[in-house]
């Protein structure tokens, strides 16, 4: 029967613990530093949530035109019924939003994480929505901890594969040393 041999491998995913303010464990992000596409997600993520908040302007231009006649007037002052549809549309437009950020975000670190970061309030409420405070306080949080991964993945690499390193040599004497050692081995020919 032949030896199966092992081997100790750094496949670049790395895990990032997120707690609740009294430590408990709340869920694992999976971020897989080896994936070049990976950085740029991430830094392309601050440009998308930005994008998603600008979409959000054609539809406060729809909402604005839709109740125009109403601009001058207190909001005490409308019908019932524009008062509860000026709510629900207002309210449908920002979920939008908050659900355009939320998909970026779990388009970088994985399918449902806002579900797993606010896993209990969703079990409160399936349909809940976390607000904008909230995603800029998650990332927030865990833009910092990217960073590091990142940075240390990165000087890992150039220490792995700089032009100085010890592997890259094949001898370490200087080029003076190696001409006069050729020198010398030429006179003795």
């Amino acid at each position: 029967m032949a030896d199966i041999k092992n081997i100790s491998f750094d496949n670049g995913i790395k895990k990032i613990e997120v707690n609740d303010v009294d430590g408990n464990h709340i869920t694992t992000l999976l971020i897989n530093t080896a994936d070049a596409a990976t950085v740029k997600r991430f830094v392309e993520l601050a440009n998308n949530l930005e994008d998603v908040v600008n979409s959000g302007e054609d539809k406060i231009a729809i909402y604005k035109e839709k109740y125009k006649e109403y601009e001058h007037k207190e909001f005490d002052d409308l019908p019932n019924d524009v008062k509860t549809n000026i709510i629900v549309d207002a309210s449908d437009m920002h979920i939008g939003i908050l659900e355009g950020m939320i998909r970026e975000i779990d388009a970088l670190f994985g399918k449902d994480t806002i579900k797993n970061v606010f896993h209990e309030c969703y079990e409160l409420n399936e349909n809940f929505v976390p607000d904008e405070d909230a995603l800029v306080d998650f990332m927030n949080t865990v833009m910092p901890v990217m960073n590091e991964l990142f940075k240390t993945r990165t000087e890992a690499i150039h220490r792995k594969y700089s032009p100085n390193r010890k592997a890259r040599r094949r001898h370490n004497k200087s080029k003076n040393q190696l001409i006069q050692e050729h020198k010398d081995a030429k006179k003795n020919e």
